[in-house]
């Protein structure tokens, strides 16, 4: 019954709206801000109609192949804006990634807009053949759906057929099919990760540091947003596979997922903090912004570690009873190596100490386990396969699979122990060196973080232990390695912090120095003419030695606080040198004017104390720069506008390769 009250009223609605327009009546305008959209297809101009299951299959396609998002959007108007200006509005307005494309359609006044951020790997060349050949031929004959499905074909045949990382990114499409976000994730933070920033001695830094603080903003809002698609995506996928295999197959995903969730927690709490009435101090923003994003990218990392493996259960269970006759074969093939394995252990120990050989002593004796084990399970998942419970099957594939891994491990280090043992001596010295530098990053950078605080005493454990007199080396070497690389994952945080200090440092230790000389020149500027300069420059010239001063007091408490106010100082500076000068230049034409001829240097007018006729001149000079003022600001209002239309503020729009225009 709702439906067809639904039908009647669209029906009734159309009609009126055919006759309304046969009678010559005009309807208004129908105009829309730039939106914040929510989804993929966003069609407030009714263009769509039928096809829209066409439009979501061609952009479920590029997402598929390309790891990557287009959106489409159609309104009836751009509400007089320029059409890449408002795509490049909702894309900014919507987190979207900065590698993502925005198509806007204004039906009604039939223009349209191209957002592409400058990061874009696509070239100009290859855009405009997109926007040539796919796009426009289909908006000039109205064909909305038409328009899309051409964009998504369009941008998937240049990704396809370009240079890494566009080439193997399409290549990976396989991969992204089977886990949805976790193969976009995997490839974005992939590529990223390519690229390193180093400071002046060559020592790695983090990339984020050198990012301004809005495409921090806008960085971590992104990474937020697709974090948590990621999330709901993945437990979809954890849901069939569990209902598919079992809870006891998919246990590791389900942690990897619970671990990945806790971390997402963390990161929107610190978002929940940005976001409050209470605004932080820009250095404690950034910090805590590249925390999130740090926070972000590893549960990205622990997603993205479970992707092949999930795949691969999904294909196991067709291929159950192959893999169950391969392991089988395989444990018995690696068995052959435990006579070789055996022996090589005798001429070790007739070479070494024993305390040199405790990691790996008993190694065949447990290899030879696993591969009874291994060789069980295959019995046991192969008596599954034909009672017809493929979930058990995999299990047991699965089992079989770790046992001969773990076999094959042991063997592995046995046979290159004696190689192992001859260069341990010189690894423990370099990571033993390398540690020690974290262990003092950690005192120096952290020493009230009790996770970072609890890293650094494992790692000087591990130091201990290598420097010990009777100690395993390569278990040593082990040890050096493991605790390093978790202290490393620790201090992140930290020496990002510390990277933004120190660039915050040298801004201000420049900014001071300008400043200081700055002030001085106008000062000498002022007092050399002091009966022509009136009040408001004094005023300017004196608050900027005020907010000077202040900094100069911050620079070890609060430096970006310093540096904030030595900015302000350096305004105020420019605006006392204008002020100073137009008082000048006024007092130069009233001597000139006046019977006297006397100039600034003369001391005539009212002298070094000035004359009541300042007042007015003075006033005169307000009203002047209130003028200027209202203009700047309105200068500005227009400037934000068109800032805001570029999604990489830092590199200067997402603008300037964005296209757009009428058809």
């Amino acid at each position: 019954m709702i439906g067809d009250v639904n039908f009647l009223h669209r029906g009734l609605s159309a009609v009126l709206l055919a006759f309304m327009a046969i009678l010559g009546f005009s309807l208004p305008a129908q105009a829309d801000d730039p939106l914040n959209i929510v989804g993929p297809i966003t069609d407030n101009a009714n263009a769509l109609g039928s096809r829209t299951g066409e439009v979501e299959k061609a952009l479920k396609a590029y997402a598929d192949t390309t790891g990557f998002q287009l959106f489409v959007v159609y309104v009836p108007t751009f509400d007089g804006m320029d059409g890449a200006e408002w795509a490049d509005e909702t894309a900014l307005k919507s987190n979207i990634g900065t590698a993502d494309v925005l198509l806007a359609v204004a039906t009604r006044e039939r223009s349209y807009g191209i957002s592409i951020d400058d990061s874009n790997p696509l070239s100009d060349a290859e855009i405009e053949s997109v926007e040539r050949d796919e796009i426009l031929p289909a908006l000039r004959n109205s064909d909305w759906a038409g328009a899309a499905i051409g964009a998504a074909d369009g941008l998937t045949n240049a990704i396809e057929h370009n240079d890494p990382p566009w080439g193997w990114i399409a290549g990976g499409g396989a991969a992204a099919v089977g886990l949805g976000a976790f193969g976009v994730h995997r490839i974005r933070r992939r590529y990223a990760s390519t690229h390193v920033v180093r400071d002046e001695h060559g020592q790695p830094l983090d990339p984020l540091s050198a990012l301004e603080t809005e495409e921090l903003d806008q960085r971590r809002g992104s990474a937020l947003v697709a974090l948590d698609n990621a999330l709901a995506s993945s437990q979809q996928e954890l849901s069939f596979a569990e209902a598919q295999f079992g809870k006891e197959a998919t246990k590791e995903f389900a942690a990897a997922l619970t671990e990945a969730r806790a971390l997402s927690q963390q990161a929107f709490t610190i978002q929940q903090l940005l976001d409050d009435a209470d605004p932080e101090p820009t250095a404690e923003h950034r910090r805590m912004s590249i925390e999130a994003i740090h926070l972000c990218e590893k549960a990205d990392t622990i997603l993205d570690d479970q992707v092949e493996a999930f795949n691969a259960l999904r294909d196991l269970q067709a291929k159950a009873p192959e893999v169950l006759a391969d392991m089988a074969a395989r444990a018995d093939e690696v068995s052959l190596r435990l006579p070789s394995a055996r022996a090589a252990l005798e001429v070790l120990r007739s070479t070494h100490a024993n305390t040199d050989l405790a990691s790996i002593a008993g190694n065949a004796d447990l290899a030879e386990r696993a591969l009874a084990q291994a060789r069980e399970q295959c019995i046991q998942g192969q008596d599954a396969v034909k009672a017809g419970d493929r979930a058990t099957a995999v299990v047991r594939a699965k089992a079989a699979e770790a046992a001969v891994g773990q076999a094959t491990t042991l063997l592995n280090a046995i046979d290159r122990a004696d190689e192992d043992l001859k260069a341990a001596p010189a690894q423990i010295e370099e990571r033993v060196a390398s540690l020690t530098a974290d262990i003092a990053d950690a005192e120096r950078l952290a020493p009230q973080d009790p996770l970072v605080t609890a890293g650094a005493t494992a790692a000087k454990q591990a130091v201990e232990y290598a420097h010990a007199e009777r100690r395993d080396p390569i278990a040593a070497v082990a040890g050096l390695q493991t605790a390093e690389a978790k202290l490393d994952d620790l201090l992140a945080p930290a020496r990002a912090a510390a990277a933004e200090a120190e660039k915050v440092r040298v801004a201000l230790e420049k900014s001071l120095n300008l400043t200081t000389s700055r002030i001085r020149t106008v000062t000498d500027y002022i007092e050399t003419r002091a009966a022509a300069v009136g009040l408001e420059a004094r005023t300017r010239l004196s608050e900027a030695n005020r907010l000077l001063a202040q900094a100069t007091q911050q620079v070890t408490a609060d430096p970006q606080s310093a540096l904030t106010a030595v900015t302000q100082a350096d305004s105020l500076v420019d605006e006392a040198e204008r002020l100073a000068r137009v008082d000048v230049d006024r007092w130069d034409r009233q001597q000139s004017d006046s019977s006297s001829g006397g100039g600034w240097w003369s001391g005539g007018g009212g002298g070094w104390g000035g004359s009541s006729s300042w007042g007015g001149s003075s006033s005169s000079s307000r009203r002047s720069s209130s003028s200027s003022s209202r203009r700047s600001s309105s200068s500005r209002r227009s400037s934000s506008r068109s800032s805001s239309s570029r999604r990489s503020s830092s590199s200067g729009s997402r603008g300037s390769r964005s296209r757009g225009g009428r058809f």
